[in-house]
């Protein structure tokens, strides 16, 4: 059976403008009614003044008859259905049914129909631009032409290689002027709701409490953590979805060695690190680091930068990047049962940190999860409060507004040392974490929605063993990232170098 499309009738986002090259016919251009696509333009009579013969030369007439008329011959032209539904040059489709990746979902039949009055040339018909690898194309049975009411066809199947939404945009060249090329968008997405151990050939080293951030291009940084023995590490890496694997990067300089560091993107492929802790144990053996860092990504340098005023020394803080060369940085800790509730902006462009202060805030909490959902809300969930009580509240700040909100309590229960990260439909999606201090992580996927202020149980099939002390990031399209974390409570030999892909609901 092909599988079920609907068109969208939309504009198109500014991601998908380079998809959108062709465009319908101009009124006006297109020989024949823009209703029906086949109608013939004949001329009316010629008619000579009364005074004189009507002439004709027969050397310069496309056509006559009897009665003396001239007809302009009809031109080729182009008309492309998807399964059977009509479609425009220009336009986005969405194929309904979602595929496995690894697997091949039904084949669509492209239909190619010539509506005008002369041979249609078809020059080939492509995937160009975007992930033309997540789709197969089958064009053994097209014609080079197709005579006037004639027509020929390719299949299409969407193939995903690894999960989330994929666009590719299909051309087809032909000899109609009008519509040279003919493009449709093609987008598709794979199965919801899951879960992927993606098993990349190269890969950071087991360990924890990292700093890890999404770029929202299919890639993600991540800094610093501590291994499975113990060892605090300063090392960076690059994730790219579409390849599935980590690269390390070397600089020339790097930030210290830390664990719980905090990232944020800020843009222009500009990564925001600051604070983290060198040492563990109480006063005087943990040393929270109040150092400002940015790596670049095009260059793959760090650079410190000394603003001249900073949020004190922290661990276990949040940090997000809020777009524009910002991000808002809350809570964390200075040592066992010293947290913080201070709101910053740092502002790349001028290179300075600001203490919001704002009216209301969540309270002095550390080890809680924060995401930036792309527009102006942050969501805040969880935590531990003096270090050991743990909280399940759930709050909003609004950027523009520059005031916290509680909202509906987490429908996970207290949390602590988990993360979350946003997805582009709507929810933010956060994973296991612990619920006590002194036992070993709980399982459990949920989702919170703004617009209805509420969490959800999102039990998928299939879910990564149950850790804490990991970190999250959001890629785009759809699909998140979880990297690394400990398994088991207690000492930092059970961390894990395992990275997940998670497709949203």
């Amino acid at each position: 059976m092909s599988t079920p499309i609907h068109r969208v009738h939309r504009a198109l986002p500014a991601s998908l403008l380079w998809l959108a090259l062709g465009c319908p016919d101009e009124p006006g251009e297109t020989a024949g009614d823009a209703s029906t696509g086949g109608e013939d333009t004949t001329a009316g009579p010629t008619t000579a003044p009364t005074s004189t013969m009507p002439t004709t030369d027969p050397d310069t007439t496309v056509g006559s008859s009897d009665e003396g008329s001239t007809t302009v011959a009809e031109p080729e032209e182009i008309e492309v259905s998807i399964d059977g539904t009509m479609v425009q040059s220009g336009d986005v489709y969405v194929l309904s049914t979602p595929v496995d990746v690894g697997a091949t979902g039904a084949a669509l039949a492209v239909e190619i129909d010539n509506v005008g009055g002369a041979e249609l040339t078809v020059g080939s018909v492509t995937l160009d631009t975007g992930d033309v690898s997540h789709f197969a194309l089958d064009d053994t049975g097209l014609a080079a032409t197709v005579p006037p009411a004639g027509s020929t066809s390719v299949t299409l199947a969407f193939a995903p290689a690894n999960g989330g939404r994929k666009i590719a945009q299909l051309v087809i060249d032909s000899s109609d002027a009008d519509e040279a090329p003919f493009t449709v968008a093609i987008e598709a997405r794979s199965t919801p709701n899951t879960y992927r151990d993606v098993q990349p050939p190269t890969s950071p080293s087991a360990r924890f409490n990292v700093g890890l951030t999404g770029l929202g291009d299919d890639r993600a940084v991540l800094f610093g953590g501590r291994e499975s023995t113990g060892t605090r590490v300063n090392d960076a890496w690059v994730f790219e979805g579409e390849l599935g694997d980590w690269t390390q990067l070397s600089p020339a300089q790097s930030p210290s060695a830390r664990d719980t560091p905090a990232l944020a993107y800020l843009g222009e492929d500009q990564v925001l690190m600051f604070g983290g802790t060198e040492t563990s144990g109480p006063s005087p053996m943990v040393t929270p680091r109040d150092d400002t860092w940015v790596l670049d990504l095009g260059t793959g340098e760090w650079t410190e930068l000394m603003p001249p005023e900073s949020p004190p020394a922290r661990f276990q803080h949040s940090m997000v990047g809020i777009g524009d060369g910002m991000a808002i940085l809350y809570g964390g800790r200075v040592d066992f049962a010293m947290e913080l509730e201070d709101t910053w902006l740092f502002d790349q462009t001028s290179g300075t940190w600001t203490d919001l202060s704002p009216a209301s805030v969540p309270g002095p909490r550390s080890a809680f999860a924060m995401a930036y959902d792309g527009t102006d809300t942050i969501l805040l969930t969880g935590g531990t409060v003096d270090s050991s009580d743990l909280v399940d509240e759930t709050w909003l700040f609004s950027v523009t507004g520059n005031d916290w909100t509680m909202v509906a309590p987490a429908g996970s229960g207290d949390r602590f040392n988990h993360a979350i990260a946003w997805l582009e439909d709507g929810p933010f999606v956060t994973f296991s974490g612990k619920a006590d201090c002194c036992s070993d992580p709980v399982a459990g996927t949920w989702a919170y929605d703004p617009d209805g202020d509420a969490w959800q149980d999102l039990t998928p099939a299939l879910e990564p063993t149950p850790r804490y002390s990991y970190r999250m990031a959001h890629l785009g399209r759809d699909k998140i990232i979880l990297f690394g974390g400990l398994t088991i409570n207690g000492g930092p030999g059970s961390a894990v170098a395992e990275t997940w892909e998670y497709v949203g609901p």
